[in-house]
């Protein structure tokens, strides 16, 4: 078959998705950009057939196949419903919608059209989740009650070259972002990993404003978020939303009714598998600490891209369901 035909919308964080398609064996037509600098710099890292656009509705144009829209964080929506009046696919790296009436004008155009959709939250296939969805589909943790996520991120308000890559204008988005909205790195892989959906919500943030002289001082003071919540299936998840305390660390875990496990603060992939004497499988013991393995054909690739290897493996999950 033809290469599938893929467009960027976003380029700082959107080129590097596209890569993985590359790998993929998809070809990059056209990027939009309206940052010239990343435009420009996007353009040498890609062959001269692609072509550059800085209004979206030049873009969207171009004939193609998918779009992946990597623009502003709370700005995909409209972007998407535009993508889906065309019937093109569509990899929204996360947030979907900024608000509650886009998602209904999300899922409403969505509902019209033929193209595919991806809410592209790349945290549930990070190694150590996977071993835990392992897990937790074997039946050996038992019926799940609780799970927590956290998803901390903390950053050098001083570090003026993070500013300039990341926060690049005075009112970029990340200025004004409440700890609540990034929720998908934590909230992400316990939905994953249990197959439990959220119905019914509380959270609390945590404020903590920076000095006002620091280069990245924003407009939104809280540093972190705890949020709880009551699901589906009778379980509760806990999760923390993009934090800064001190300690980076992304943790996840899976309680049952006859075992847990979880992968431990700062010590990479590793997770601690733990049950109770009279509830252990046989042949299992009470706790194990191990690395879990991949066990996957593209594992040299994986093992190579961005993220733990999640960025590739989610858009591998998105390329197969497009062909």
């Amino acid at each position: 078959m033809e290469k599938i035909r893929v467009g960027v919308f976003g380029v700082g964080r959107g080129l590097g998705l596209a890569e993985n398609f590359m790998l993929l064996g998809a070809k990059v037509v056209a990027i939009c950009e309206g940052h010239k600098e990343r435009r420009e710099t996007a353009m040498q890292r890609l062959d001269n057939t692609v072509v550059a656009y800085e209004r979206f509705d030049d873009f969207i144009e171009h004939p193609m196949d998918v779009v992946i829209l990597a623009n502003n964080f709370y700005q995909h929506a409209p972007y998407a419903v535009k993508c889906f009046e065309r019937n093109l696919h569509v990899y929204s790296e996360c947030i979907s919608n900024g608000t509650m009436g886009e998602g209904v004008e999300l899922v409403r155009a969505f509902e019209k059209s033929e193209s595919i959709y991806m809410l592209a939250e790349n945290y549930p296939q990070m190694l150590c989740n996977l071993e835990m969805k392992r897990l937790a589909d074997g039946g050996s943790l038992g019926k799940i009650l609780y799970a927590e996520a956290e998803y901390n991120h903390p950053i050098n308000a001083w570090d003026t070259n993070f500013t300039k890559g990341y926060q690049f204008y005075p009112k970029h988005w990340r200025h004004f972002l409440p700890k609540t909205y990034y929720i998908t790195h934590s909230l992400g892989p316990i939905m994953h990993i249990t197959g439990a959906i959220p119905k019914k919500v509380t959270a609390f943030a945590m404020f903590a404003p920076l000095p006002d002289d620091v280069p990245s001082a924003a407009y939104c003071a809280d540093a972190a978020a705890n949020i709880t919540t009551f699901n589906d299936d009778g379980s509760v998840f806990r999760v923390t939303a993009f934090s800064r305390y001190g300690g980076h660390h992304n943790s996840v875990r899976i309680c049952g009714d006859k075992g847990q496990i979880e992968n431990l603060r700062g010590m990479g992939d590793q997770v601690m598998l733990r049950y109770n004497d009279w509830d252990k499988p046989e042949g299992e013991e009470n706790q194990k600490l191990y690395t879990p393995t991949w066990c996957d054909v593209d594992e040299e690739i994986i093992q190579k891209t961005g993220h733990g290897g999640c960025d590739y493996i989610t858009a591998r999950i998105f390329f197969e369901c497009v062909k």
